[in-house]
């Protein structure tokens, strides 16, 4: 009896210790979480959100770089031999021509593959001492 007795203390103070352990670890995982700095999780969330919007963006660029050799795939069919062109496509109404991302531009190559060109875009005009204008600025 006595020893059934012992048996069940040293359970119950074996979940005990169980019991604070978790206790602590639980407590440990919230205060590190309180007493960092809400910059570095500030830091942390752009970086997702960044990531998140960059890969979004990269999904829709190649949809719609599909959608756009589709309607060169379309056209060539009809126009065997010839080499397709995005104004020869504007042309005829009927075919699918996504906006380019900002500063690109579609190019279709001699194989009749599109692809995205970057734009060269032009420098602002300089001032005295090489400094840009200001579009606000008087002259």
């Amino acid at each position: 009896m006595e020893r059934e007795l012992k048996e069940r203390q040293e359970r119950r103070a074996g979940f005990s210790m169980i019991g604070l352990l978790l206790v602590l670890v639980i407590l440990f995982v919230l205060a590190g979480y309180y007493f960092t700095s809400p910059f570095e999780r500030q830091k942390e969330a752009i970086g997702t959100y960044q990531y998140s919007t960059e890969k979004a963006r990269n999904v829709v660029q190649g949809a719609n770089l599909q959608v756009l050799q589709t309607s060169i795939d379309m056209w060539a069919m009809q126009h065997p031999g010839e080499r397709c062109t995005i104004e020869k496509l504007q042309a005829e109404g009927r075919y699918t021509i996504p906006a380019p991302p900002a500063g690109y531009r579609w190019e279709i190559d001699e194989n009749n593959r599109a692809r995205l060109d970057e734009t060269q875009q032009a420098a602002p005009p300089l001032s005295v001492g090489g400094v840009p204008t200001s579009p606000n600025a008087p002259e």
